[in-house]
C-alpha cells in the first residue's frame, strides 16, 4: 500500500514511433495527481508557518536605539509579510496544470513557486516563470520540448483540494493522431467561458491563451496598447501583465509600486480583487477623477468639452497657458531705492523671461533664474545711472585742489567703490517691496489648481492659450467644481509648474510660534556674539522676537513645519533654517517692519536684520558714515558689514 503522500507519476511511452499510449485507469491517475497536489498545499503550509514565524519574530526582535537596526527590521517585516500574503493568496487553485516533457522530466504548474526541501529541486512552477511558458504556448505545430500538457479541474477548499478531473493535450504528432477527438478542445477553458459571472472579476492564470500570454510576457520598456471587442479579456491581459511584470522586474516596480486606472469606482471594485488574489500588493487603484493630489473631482462635463479636455491639443493649451503668465510689464515700472530709481521696462523683463526659459526647468522653479536675472540687471541699471552723478561738482573739485594730498586719507580705488555701490543697491533691491511685488506680477507662484481656474474663468485667457484651437467651450463660471476630465489637465500642471517655491513642509501648515521664537533667539544671540557685541543686548530691535507682534501672529514666524522646525522657503513668508547655507535662497522672510529679510550670508554666520530702506543704516550701529573725499570720486559711502549671497 502506498504512503498518501507518495506521487507515482503516470507512465506513458513515447510516440514518436506511433505506438499508442499506454495509461493507467483513469480513476487510478486521478487519485495520483489528487496525492500530488496535496503534497504541494503540505510544502505550501510549511511555508507560510515558516515565514509567518519569520515575520513575527522580527517584528519582536528588540533593534536598540540604532536607526539602521530598526530600519533593517522594518524592511525585514515588510519582505516577510509579502511574502506571507503571496502564499496566502495562492492556497486556493494552488496548481492547474502539468507538462510532461519530452526528455522524460515533468513539471507542475501553479499560482506560485515552490521548492521541495528534500533535494532543493522546483517543485511548483510559477506561472509566471519562463519555465511556464510553454503550458501556455506550446502547440502541436511548435511544441517546445512538451509531449503532453494536462489541466486540472480542481475541487474543495485548500488544503483538502482534489483533482475532480483533467484534460490532455498532447503534442506529439504521431501520438496526437490515436487521442480521441475530444481532446481537440478544452474541457477548462470552456468551462472558464460557461462560469456565471459574479461581482468581481476572476483571475484567468488556468487558462491563458498564447496570444494573451504573448501581450503579458512583453517587455517592461515602452507603452503597451490592448485593443479588442467587449468581452475579448482586455482588462484581465493587462492586470495580468502587471503582475508579471512585478514578478520579473521585482527590484524595480515594487519601490514605486503599480498604479491601475479603471474608468469608474465600480469598475474598480470589479477588478480590484485580481492582483491581491495573485499575491500582488504593490498596486494602488485609482479613478481619473483622483489622479490630482489633493482633488476628488465626481462632476461630469458634456460630451463635446470632455473630448476636447481629452485630447492631445490640450497639451499644448496647457503650455501656453503656463508661458501667457510669464509677463512683460507693458508700462515701465518705477522702483524707487535710496540712491537712485530705476525702472523694469519691456526690454528688461523680457532679457529676464529668456534667460529663465532657456533654463527648460518648470514654471516655479526658472523662477528663481527670473527674479535673479532682473535684480542683476536692475542693478546694472542703477549703476549707470549713478555713475553719470558721480562726477565732483566744480566747488568740491577746488577744495579738493587747494588741500592737495593728504596723508590721513586713504584713497579708495575706483574698483572698491564701484563694488561697494553695487552691493549697497543690491541689498537696496532685495529690501524693496515694489521688487518682489513686480516679481510677482510678471512671473508668478502658481498652483495647478490655480492655473486651471483662473483659465476657464477668463475668455482672454482661453483664446490667448488655445491658439488655433477653439476652446471657448471650457469657459465656466469662476468657483465651478472640479470634473474628473480636469484631473489629467491637473497632473499635466504639476509637471508644468513643478512646485512651489515656499510650499510648507507639512500638509496643515499651522506654525509653532513657540519653538521659532526660541529659534529665533538663539540665532540673534549667536549673531551678536560673533559680531562681539553683548548678547543679553537689543541692538536691533527690528530683528529681535521680543518685539514681534503677539505669539502666532508675527510676520516673521508666520510659516512651520508640523514637527515644529520652521519651515525654508523662498517667499516673503518663509523661514530659513539655519542649517541650510549652501543653497538657501536670497529671500527667507520678513521681519515685524514687513521688508523682505535677506538670507544667512555664506562669509559669516551673521544674521542681517531688513528695515526699510530710508530707515536702515548703513554700517555699524556705533560707526558714523566715513566719507572719502581722496577717493576717486568724492562721493560720501559709508562701511557695511558681511553681505548676503550676490546674485548669479
Amino acid at each position: 500500500m502506498q504512503p498518501e503522500n507518495e506521487f507515482v507519476a503516470p507512465h506513458f511511452d513515447s510516440s514518436t514511433g506511433g505506438e499508442s499510449v499506454d495509461r493507467p485507469p483513469f480513476a487510478h491517475e486521478l487519485a495520483a495527481e489528487t496525492r500530488r497536489i496535496r503534497a504541494l498545499h503540505t510544502l505550501l503550509g510549511a511555508e507560510l508557518a515558516d515565514a509567518t514565524a519569520q515575520a513575527r519574530g522580527m517584528l519582536a526582535a528588540p533593534t536598540g536605539g540604532e536607526l539602521s537596526a530598526r530600519w533593517e527590521r522594518d524592511v525585514s517585516v515588510h519582505r516577510w509579510s509579502d511574502r506571507v500574503r503571496a502564499l496566502t493568496a495562492a492556497r486556493s487553485g494552488l496548481c492547474f496544470g502539468r507538462l510532461d516533457h519530452t526528455d522524460g522530466s515533468t513539471s507542475y504548474i501553479g499560482r506560485i513557486g515552490l521548492t521541495d526541501p528534500t533535494d532543493g529541486e522546483s517543485a511548483l512552477v510559477d506561472w509566471r516563470a519562463p519555465a511556464a511558458q510553454p503550458f501556455y504556448c506550446a502547440t502541436l505545430a511548435t511544441p517546445l520540448g512538451v509531449a503532453r500538457r494536462r489541466h486540472f479541474q480542481l475541487a474543495g477548499l485548500a488544503p483538502d483540494e482534489r483533482v475532480a478531473a483533467f484534460h490532455d493535450d498532447v503534442l506529439d504528432g504521431a501520438a496526437a493522431e490515436n487521442e480521441d477527438a475530444e481532446s481537440a478542445s478544452d474541457p477548462a477553458l470552456l468551462a472558464a467561458l460557461k462560469a456565471p459571472r459574479g461581482s468581481t472579476m476572476r483571475d484567468i492564470v488556468s487558462t491563458i491563451q498564447a496570444e494573451q500570454d504573448a501581450i503579458i510576457r512583453l517587455p517592461l520598456s515602452g507603452v503597451v496598447v490592448i485593443e479588442g471587442g467587449p468581452g475579448t479579456g482586455k482588462t484581465a491581459v493587462a492586470l495580468h501583465r502587471a503582475a508579471y511584470l512585478l514578478y520579473t522586474h521585482r527590484e524595480r516596480l515594487a519601490r514605486s509600486g503599480v498604479l491601475v486606472v479603471g474608468p469608474s469606482a465600480g469598475f474598480i471594485r470589479y477588478v480590484g480583487g485580481v492582483l491581491p488574489g495573485l499575491g500582488e500588493s504593490a498596486v494602488v487603484f485609482t479613478t481619473p477623477g483622483r489622479l490630482a493630489q489633493g482633488v476628488v473631482a465626481t462632476a461630469l462635463d458634456e460630451g463635446a468639452v470632455a473630448r476636447t479636455k481629452g485630447g492631445l491639443a490640450m497639451l499644448d493649451v496647457l503650455r501656453r497657458a503656463v508661458a501667457d503668465r510669464q509677463q512683460l510689464p507693458g508700462s515701465p515700472i518705477a522702483i524707487e531705492l535710496e540712491d537712485v530709481t530705476i525702472e523694469l521696462d519691456d526690454a528688461t523683463a523680457a532679457q529676464a523671461r529668456r534667460r529663465a526659459r532657456d533654463t527648460r526647468l518648470p514654471h516655479n522653479t526658472a523662477r528663481t533664474t527670473f527674479r535673479d536675472t532682473l535684480g542683476s540687471l536692475l542693478v546694472d541699471q542703477g549703476m549707470e545711472r549713478l555713475d553719470r552723478d558721480l562726477e565732483d561738482p566744480p566747488e568740491l573739485a577746488a577744495i579738493l585742489r587747494e588741500l592737495g594730498d593728504l596723508p590721513e586719507i586713504e584713497p579708495m580705488g575706483a574698483a572698491q567703490v564701484s563694488a561697494e555701490l553695487r552691493a549697497e543697491l543690491r541689498d537696496d533691491l532685495r529690501a524693496n517691496l515694489d521688487f518682489h511685488a513686480a516679481v510677482e506680477r510678471l512671473w508668478p507662484v502658481l498652483t495647478p489648481q490655480r492655473l486651471l481656474a483662473e483659465l476657464f474663468a477668463a475668455p482672454d485667457r482661453l483664446a490667448s492659450a488655445g491658439g488655433d484651437h477653439d476652446v471657448s467651450a471650457l469657459h465656466r463660471a469662476e468657483g465651478s467644481p472640479w470634473t474628473v476630465a480636469d484631473a489629467p489637465l491637473l497632473d499635466e500642471l504639476a509637471e508644468l509648474l513643478g512646485p512651489p517655491p515656499d510650499a510648507p513642509a507639512g500638509s496643515d501648515g499651522v506654525p509653532d510660534s513657540r519653538y521659532a521664537t526660541e529659534v529665533l533667539t538663539i540665532l540673534e544671540e549667536a549673531d551678536r556674539d560673533l559680531a562681539g557685541e553683548d548678547p543679553t543686548s537689543c541692538a536691533r530691535p527690528t530683528s529681535s522676537p521680543r518685539t514681534c507682534s503677539p505669539p502666532g501672529r508675527c510676520p516673521r514666524i508666520s510659516r512651520a513645519s508640523p514637527n515644529g522646525r520652521p519651515a525654508t522657503g523662498t517667499g516673503a513668508t518663509g523661514i530659513s533654517s539655519s542649517t541650510r547655507r549652501r543653497s538657501s535662497p536670497p529671500w527667507t522672510g520678513t521681519s515685524c517692519c514687513g521688508a523682505a529679510r535677506p538670507a544667512r550670508s555664506p562669509r559669516s554666520a551673521t544674521w542681517h536684520s531688513a528695515a526699510p530702506p530710508q530707515a536702515r543704516r548703513r554700517g555699524p550701529t556705533c560707526s558714523p558714515r566715513t566719507s572719502t573725499p581722496g577717493g576717486p570720486t568724492g562721493r560720501s559711502r559709508s562701511t557695511t558689514g558681511p553681505r548676503p549671497r550676490s546674485w548669479p
